[in-house]
């Protein structure tokens, strides 16, 4: 009798190892459904942000050094090391301090904004699908996407400002030289 408990006991610890090894499957199964999901949506976020870089970029009325920024922010986006040191500061409740070129920063949007509405819209949008695409595009940032983007977002002098963080993240020296990512194709 005891050799048929004993088959008994590893059939149960069988079809135990079976269930959990099936549960886990699944959900590794939507965890990459899930991901996968995030990535379509950076993808979409990505082609917004191409589509208000050019429109920015290709205007003749447009500040050069906004221009440039917005440059510099869309390199410094697709960078892993930058994109977690951005992470960091706005999980920590901050906003990029208008230390420096603040005040000129703040005036080239606010004048943008009163000339040229629809500049400083696609300027505006152009930073903020651009945080958006960013927040995805990693998988450990992507966690935080919500608590990102409701710290990240919100007046244009914010999109400024956190476009100017992210671009001074750059290595390159002459960030217009070395472009990739969304902006690749507008040159």
């Amino acid at each position: 009798m005891p050799h048929g408990l004993d088959v008994a006991i590893i059939f149960v610890i069988t079809a135990a190892l079976m269930l959990v090894s099936t549960w886990r499957s699944t959900l590794r199964r939507e965890a990459c459904r899930e991901r996968a999901g995030q990535l379509d949506v950076a993808r979409a976020w990505l082609a917004e942000q191409a589509q208000a870089l050019k429109k920015f970029l290709d205007d003749p009325a447009t500040d050069g050094q906004l221009g440039d920024l917005l440059r510099r922010f869309a390199i410094a986006a697709a960078d892993p090391g930058a994109v977690r040191a951005i992470r960091m500061e706005i999980l920590a409740g901050g906003l990029p301090q208008s230390a420096g070129d603040g005040r000129g920063l703040r005036d080239r949007v606010q004048a943008l904004n009163v000339t040229r509405p629809e500049l400083a819209e696609a300027f505006q949008r152009a930073v903020q699908a651009g945080l958006h695409a960013m927040f995805l595009r990693f998988d450990d940032i992507a966690a935080d996407y919500a608590a990102l983007v409701a710290g990240a977002m919100g007046t244009p002098l914010h999109a400024a400002l956190w476009a100017r963080r992210v671009g001074s993240l750059v290595r390159q020296p002459d960030a217009a030289s070395s472009m990739s990512g969304p902006i690749a194709a507008l040159n």
